[in-house]
């Protein structure tokens, strides 16, 4: 979650781009990962197939 704050630094900045950045290469590592990912959202489902409301 991204908290917003007045005092934004660079050093602030890149902490949060790596936590981005750590999140994403844990969701992308496998194609389990990948799927459970995509599953949580709600618009797929545990087959990997795009729920009909969403097409």
């Amino acid at each position: 979650m991204t908290i917003i704050k007045n005092n934004v630094t660079a050093q602030n900045v890149k902490q949060e781009v790596r936590q981005l950045r750590e999140a994403a290469r844990k969701v992308s590592a496998t194609k389990e990962s990948a799927l459970q990912f995509l599953v949580s959202t709600g618009m797929y489902t545990a087959q990997g197939q795009l729920k009909p409301q969403f097409r």
